[in-house]
């Protein structure tokens, strides 16, 4: 188990540059920020929250960093992104 925590911890580091870099690439993002857990709610944090501006639409991804892709997962961190949009 301790093998899968550090592996989760180098992916959660590596997550913030690694969005940034895909989504500076994208010539319609301007004004992209990203925060790194940032509280959404009582009781509630995201791993990440991105903001871009897209054709004069201003956008939020929130995102959960998982070191595995597996549909369990996946499943339990779309769950999990779905309760942090409703405390906002």
């Amino acid at each position: 188990m301790l093998k899968s925590n550090k592996v989760l911890n180098a992916v959660e580091a590596e997550a913030p540059e690694a969005i940034h870099r895909a989504l500076a690439d994208v010539p319609v993002f301007e004004d992209l920020r990203v925060e790194i857990s940032p509280k959404m709610g009582p009781g509630s944090q995201a791993d990440l929250v991105v903001h871009l501006r897209s054709n004069r639409q201003v956008w939020t991804l929130i995102c959960d960093v998982k070191a595995n892709g597996q549909p369990r997962i996946v499943r339990d961190a779309a769950a999990q992104l779905q309760a942090y949009v409703r405390t906002l």
